[in-house]
């Protein structure tokens, strides 16, 4: 996957808008890849930022 980088420096509404790069320092590209209908990501892209975290439990009261 190719990230772009825009002249207006924003994805169009059917482009992924997922970000790579130095963001903190304003040196950032997007994929701008076809989007999921209805989402801001491509289909790779929501694999990640819609993946779901592994929630480690801890047991309230050690056991013995």
């Amino acid at each position: 996957m190719q990230l772009t980088k825009l002249s207006n420096g924003l994805p169009g509404r059917s482009e992924c808008s997922y970000p790579g790069g130095e963001v903190a320092h304003h040196q950032y590209t997007f994929c701008c890849a076809p989007v999921v209908p209805g989402k801001s990501y491509c289909t790779d892209h929501m694999k990640v930022v819609y993946a779901k975290q592994k929630i480690r439990v801890e047991p309230v009261f050690p056991t013995r």
